[in-house]
């Protein structure tokens, strides 16, 4: 592999690699609603997106090399989360490569970090490595190809299989620089010889930390931090969003930026920009593209994303619910092992954790009612089968209220992902979004399209529109070159017609 492809490699690593890649399962509130015993229900997943355009990635390589030089001490809290290689000027332990001591199997007992269950514990108690368990069994056997540092105040995994090495945040207060550590899920060891000695037990906090509990940071927080190391980021802008989730459905916004950054590739990979998918929604591993979800905005896809999470992974009785935390959620949302650790490591560079506020705050409310993104009226759609399900709400388990003809019309007012909110029989209903199709709805082609008053280059622009942004087709226009339009937020202008594209 010559420099240039290693380095793209190692940029995916953490942020678009294929280690991110999704347990799949079938979520219950989505599948097909026709009577057909033969409807496939359809699945629901999350994964990073594997396509990233070649604009991003050369954005993502420089501020990686921006970041390098100004990385700031753990204690501090600044700084961000990076990719490093012997290229990019972190050194590595001369002696260390792998197969330098015995590897094989891990040793029996220890409980992966998925199964803790610190959903019983007061998350504001977690604090880094205060109290260490007892020293753990020396093992007889382990594989050295992964190795951790201590370099700038940051602790980094090097994998010598893959080349490539990534921040997973501060040290253990045990650590010293110019060591090097093997671990067996948190539990660090030193190499003498050809056997293992235990040092410590270490485990970033933010893994640890209720996602339930609000962040102490403000918009002006947040928004500084993605300025500072990637202004271009349609991130930026959706701060506002990122807090409202929070208030809304009570996940931290400050994790729901991290898990942006991680599987979006600071929300500029092709899934990012072409779905407005910012968390994988929906990204099998067979085919993460072509499979994962379209939605409607970036910013519905948040406010979804925080409902999603907190109903089916966050809150006990969940269906993966494993414990309010990101090392609980690693269990069946990803399969990476590290999944939790990248995204920890990123919550720690946008600021270290306050263990103190976290302490004084409780466990924040949430809507638990599914969000729906809703239509301006006028919005119509067509089945495509026969006997379609008409349901009172979007999911398998709701009673069927009707069923549609095949090619009749529906009034759509809303969508939820794999389902169509209609108005029908005086009733607020669902359809499979299988088997339907809106008419009159159209999607934007291109980045930042103009929205005019009239059907004139010269008439004045009313605003922009993103790429992958949603519009009513009104029709009725004299211009056949210009398209009239109804945005989503009830605004009425033209644009010009061969950048919009009819949505089926």
């Amino acid at each position: 592999m010559n420099r240039l492809s290693v380095i793209f490699a190692i940029s995916l690593s953490v942020f678009a690699g294929p280690s991110l890649c999704p347990i799949v399962y079938a979520n219950p509130s989505s599948g097909s609603g026709t009577s057909s015993s033969s409807s496939a229900q359809q699945g629901v997943t999350s994964t990073s997106a594997k396509q990233v355009d070649l604009q991003a990635v050369t954005r993502g390589l420089t501020v990686l090399n921006n970041l390098t030089s100004n990385m700031a001490s753990a204690t501090s809290g600044q700084g961000a989360v990076t990719l490093f290689s012997q290229a990019a000027g972190i050194p590595t332990s001369g002696n260390v490569t792998a197969g330098t001591a015995p590897s094989g199997n891990t040793p029996s007992g220890n409980t992966p970090s998925g199964n803790t269950p610190s959903g019983n514990t007061p998350s504001g108690n977690a604090t880094s490595g205060n109290t260490p368990p007892p020293p753990a069994p020396a093992p007889t056997s382990m594989s050295t190809s992964v190795y951790y540092q201590v370099h700038n105040g940051q602790l980094y995994e090097y994998d010598v299989t893959s080349s490539s090495t990534y921040s997973i945040g501060p040290p253990g207060p045990f650590m010293k620089t110019g060591v090097t550590y093997y671990a067996n899920d948190n539990d660090y060891y030193v190499l003498k010889g050809n056997s293992f000695t235990y040092v410590g037990h270490f485990e970033n906090p933010y893994r640890l930390m209720d996602l339930r509990l609000p962040t102490p940071l403000s918009a002006a927080d947040l928004s500084d931090y993605l300025k500072a190391n990637n202004p271009q980021s349609p991130l930026v802008s959706l701060v506002p969003v990122f807090l409202e989730a929070q208030s809304r459905y009570g996940v931290n916004a400050q994790y729901l930026v991290a898990h942006a950054i991680v599987e979006s590739t600071w929300g500029e990979s092709q899934i990012a920009h072409d779905k407005n998918n910012l968390f994988g929604y929906s990204a099998f591993d067979s085919s993460p593209y072509a499979s994962a979800t379209t939605f409607p905005s970036k910013a519905y896809a948040i406010l979804y994303q925080a409902w999603f999470v907190r109903n089916y992974y966050l809150d006990p009785g969940g269906p993966y619910y494993h414990g309010s935390n990101l090392d609980g959620m690693n269990v069946d949302y990803a399969t990476d092992p590290n999944w939790a650790q990248k995204i920890a490591a990123v919550m720690w560079s946008i600021s270290a954790y306050q263990p103190s506020f976290y302490r004084s705050h409780t466990v924040l409310p949430t809507d638990s009612a599914e969000p729906i993104f809703s239509y301006p009226s006028g919005v119509r759609g067509i089945t495509t089968v026969g006997g379609l399900n008409e349901r009172r709400g979007p999911g398998l388990n709701y009673a069927v209220v009707s069923q549609a003809n095949d090619h009749a019309t529906l009034n759509l007012t809303g969508w939820v992902p794999g389902w169509y909110q209609i108005q029908g029989n005086g009733a607020t209903l669902y359809v499979s979004s299988q088997f339907a199709k809106p008419t009159n709805l159209g999607e934007v082609l291109v980045s930042d399209l103009n929205f005019r008053t009239k059907p004139s280059l010269t008439s004045p622009i009313i605003g922009t529109l993103s790429y992958g942004e949603q519009v009513e087709l009104l029709g009725g226009g004299d211009n056949k070159q210009w398209d009239h339009v109804l945005s989503m937020d009830n605004v009425t202008g033209y644009v010009y017609g061969s950048y919009i594209s009819p949505l089926e």
